[in-house]
């Protein structure tokens, strides 16, 4: 038997170190192994064993080659991973993965959830290799965020599809390869799934790996949520030494085996449902800038309509003033190039409407924190029909009194909003806080500072992320959209 795989990733390097590391696998494993390079530059490896052939070829660069696959070029809608096993004869994506040297600070732990959100939609096993430490700017050592590895968990439930976050290096070694058990355990996991399909062995093979992965993500989420976090719910199904198998049999679409054992699993709570030891940093903070509705939002923690995670929120680069005037110029002449609405709606924002920095720049950040946690969306109505009375007797979904969920990106630039990280940040937090849970949320995506017009005009995964994960866009001047629809209000 004889099967052909083909790797296609973002660079040749990219295609030829995964096939490298798969080719180490597989000697460890008892087959003989070649490597040539076709037309002296495509990397092909071949893999036998007792009658069974596996050959992988690298398509390096994406964008090089005139016969890109449609599945794969629908995948690279949400984004490029690094490397894709394509099986050409089913036409099948195999699994995609996403490997990382970047130091996880800031925003950039989450930039690439909506590539996790893309492959569990299309049902494609993903893996985001990235390191748990890394050295930061200021020569200090960070550690990596738990939101991708709690994203994966909710989407392996959701879709039944593996989504798996595995952590290299260490504390002593940031950002070393070499160091944690991330890098095997991932070309470990991706061979078998390799030998399930192209030698037909028993996919029960592939439960024992994906339960250690499922236990190394759960270790690292037990061991880091203190130091992000006030608190996590399901305390127990985290430490319980049975969910990393649970998972795995979600993973691999057998999630009826387990009799709803993770019905509810990492679903937020309401605030009347929390330890009130836990609700001690559930104050209203100053904004950096002023906002009618980041305001009320504030005002709704302290009346205990709505709660944030943590008093550790920060805000963002504070841009000069010759790029604030610039972005507002933009903002301004994109938004009246929408024309008159009813209720009128205008953009007023203005270089004295942001505050200034010490060092003189401006600061565009409203309220320090950017996720608020309602209980009830009609809360949530009353909220922003007072802060934007245009919209009275609008959003009719929000009369459903669901829970609901509200994100907020003070970015300026234009358009800015539907790259990285807010694309990222959006899909994470959507799919972390209960866009799919059995206790659904609504989700509101509040950009105070951008022109309606751009959600518009906007294309590519940005796009895509806001309308499949948002409900409803506020944006500047209380313009809303119904992703749903794409009515504006």
């Amino acid at each position: 038997m004889k099967r052909k795989i083909e790797i296609w990733a973002d660079s040749f390097h990219e295609g030829e170190w995964c096939c490298d590391h798969l080719e180490m696998v597989a000697k460890a494993s008892g087959y003989l192994c070649d490597k040539t390079y076709k037309r002296g530059f495509i990397p092909q490896y071949c893999f036998e064993k007792t009658g069974q052939t596996i050959v992988l070829k690298v398509y390096g660069s994406y964008s090089a080659w005139s016969g890109l696959p449609e599945k794969i070029r629908e995948l690279l809608d949400w984004g490029k991973p690094d490397f894709i096993a394509y099986d050409p004869e089913g036409d099948k994506i195999l699994f995609a993965v996403e490997e990382t040297s970047a130091t996880m600070t800031g925003n950039q732990p989450v930039q690439r959830c909506e590539r996790q959100y893309g492959s569990a939609l299309y049902k494609i096993p993903y893996w985001y290799l990235v390191s748990e430490f890394g050295r930061h700017l200021d020569g200090g050592i960070r550690r990596d965020s738990i939101w991708p590895s709690i994203s994966a968990l909710k989407l392996s439930i959701h879709f039944q599809t593996p989504s798996i976050v595995l952590h290299y290096s260490g504390e002593n070694a940031p950002e070393d390869y070499e160091s944690g058990r991330g890098l095997s355990l991932l070309f470990d996991a991706l061979f078998q799934w390799i030998e399930v399909f192209a030698v037909n062995k028993d996919p029960e093979i592939l439960m024992d790996i994906m339960s250690r992965q499922y236990e190394e993500m759960l270790d690292f989420i037990n061991s880091q949520w203190r130091n992000m976090i006030d608190f996590i719910p399901n305390q127990d199904l985290l430490q319980d030494k049975r969910t990393a198998r649970r998972l795995a049999y979600c993973g691999v679409g057998r999630k009826e085996e387990i009799k709803g054992t993770l019905d509810g699993f990492l679903q937020w709570p309401l605030t009347t449902e929390v330890e009130e030891d836990k609700k001690i940093h559930w104050k209203r903070s100053d904004l950096l800038t002023f906002d009618p509705l980041s305001e009320l939002l504030e005002t709704d923690i302290e009346l205990k309509n709505c709660y944030i995670l943590s008093g550790n929120a920060s805000s963002g680069r504070p841009p000069t003033q010759k790029q604030v005037i610039d972005f507002l110029k933009k903002q301004k002449e994109a938004f009246e190039k929408g024309g008159k609405m009813n209720p009128p709606a205008f953009y007023n924002l203005k270089l004295s409407s942001f505050s200034k920095t010490s060092s003189g720049n401006y600061n565009l950040t409203t309220s320090k924190n950017i996720l608020y946690l309602y209980d009830n969306s009609r809360t949530l109505k009353n909220t922003i029909v007072k802060a934007y009375g245009r919209l009275q007797n609008r959003l009719n979904a929000f009369d459903k009194e669901v829970p609901a969920i509200v994100y907020i990106s003070n970015s300026l630039a234009p358009r800015r909003i539907f790259g990285d990280p807010f694309v990222g940040q959006l899909a994470a937090y959507a799919i972390i806080f209960g866009k799919f849970d059995q206790r659904k949320r609504l989700v509101v995506a509040y950009y105070p500072h951008q022109s309606y017009t751009y959600y518009k005009e906007a294309k590519g995964k940005g796009k895509k992320i806001v309308r499949e994960l948002a409900d409803y866009i506020i944006f500047a001047g209380g313009v809303a959209i119904c992703t749903a629809t794409e009515e504006v209000y």
